[in-house]
């Protein structure tokens, strides 16, 4: 009798479980959709780019990215979430996120996005992947012209074998509020300084403008 007692009790409660989870399951199913405005955008990715009313969006390479998200601007046909930035157009840049990683795209019909038609004004210095954290700004405008003077074609280097300082570094402009370019800024053991694009493994051989603020 008692054994009888035992498993029905189990059961109930197996039944009880189970009934939690397909609640919860259905409950959470429901709130995604629901985050999901009439005002999101229905676009289509393929070939890496973003379409969306005839206006295709292009990625921006991975050295830019963006400070914080806005709102949910679409859903791609890949169950992608695209965001506006804050302090864009959605009609210039969006953010497409994608295996838990964000990447800018930008309208075809803007200028391409570089360190040159970025136009920075402000360079921020930090810890290698500590770009919001331990920061050393530097807003004069001799030394961002030198350093992007040097960042061209014919500085174009090896990236050193051998360094002794690594440091990230952050390109801010009053153009493109909400966007951030990031390279890495290297100093070898023979007191050569460089800048480094990781996304297309270029290497510029600059000046030591930089060093006395990272020395301080």
């Amino acid at each position: 009798m008692f054994k009888n007692i035992r498993k029905k009790t189990y059961l109930i409660v197996i039944l009880a479980i189970l009934v939690i989870f397909i609640g919860a399951t259905i409950y959470i199913g429901n709130n995604s959709k629901n985050n999901m405005s009439d005002s999101t955008k229905k676009m289509v990715f393929i070939n890496d780019n973003l379409e969306y009313n005839n206006t295709l969006f292009v990625p921006v390479d991975e050295t830019a990215y963006c400070d914080q998200l806005s709102s949910l601007y679409g859903i791609a046909n890949t169950n992608f979430e695209v965001y506006s930035i804050v302090g864009q157009s959605s009609n210039s840049f969006l953010c497409l996120r994608k295996d838990g990683l964000e990447y800018i795209y930008e309208s075809e019909n803007l200028v391409p996005l570089t360190v040159t038609t970025f136009k920075p004004n402000k360079i921020i210095i930090s810890d290698i992947d500590q770009i919001n954290s331990n920061q050393m700004q530097i807003n004069e405008k001799s030394v961002l012209q030198k350093v992007l003077s040097d960042m061209t074609d014919k500085n174009e280097v090896q990236m050193p074998s051998v360094v002794s300082t690594i440091k990230q570094i952050g390109f801010i402009s009053s153009y493109y509020p909400g966007i951030k370019l990031k390279f890495q800024y290297e100093h070898d053991t023979q007191g050569n300084c460089y800048i480094t694009d990781n996304y297309s493994d270029t290497t510029w051989k600059i000046g030591d403008e930089l060093m006395k603020y990272i020395m301080q």
